[in-house]
């Protein structure tokens, strides 16, 4: 366990903690600098793929997947088990999940 990792107290994502999850995972993600990946803000440098700069962009990326991955629970591992790209990998939860809300708001309106 790193340092970063001590600190931390995220819940892994079920199907029914989304949004605490999110926010909890967000603001985890922020401390360790690496949101602006998620977030889909920074892309990858202009370079080529043996930049030191494209390299420290993609370890980065994967440093980012591989935080939201060990942060679910298996269950969820459906949804993006062939995703690469941790912004992808966020939004395919977020709507995976937005929906699921959704559908059981409509459920007991109606």
């Amino acid at each position: 366990m790193t340092n970063l990792d001590k600190d931390k107290c995220v819940t892994k994502l079920s199907n029914n903690n989304y949004y605490a999850w999110a926010y909890q995972t967000e603001m985890w993600l922020r401390k360790l600098d690496i949101w602006p990946l998620v977030e889909g803000m920074e892309s990858r440098p202009a370079r080529s793929d043996t930049h030191k700069v494209v390299k420290a962009w993609q370890i980065c990326m994967d440093l980012a997947l591989c935080k939201i991955v060990a942060e679910v629970e298996h269950s969820q591992l459906v949804h993006m088990h062939v995703l690469r790209d941790p912004a992808v990998v966020w939004e395919r939860l977020r709507s995976v999940h937005m929906l699921d809300e959704l559908g059981s708001a409509a459920h007991l309106g109606g």
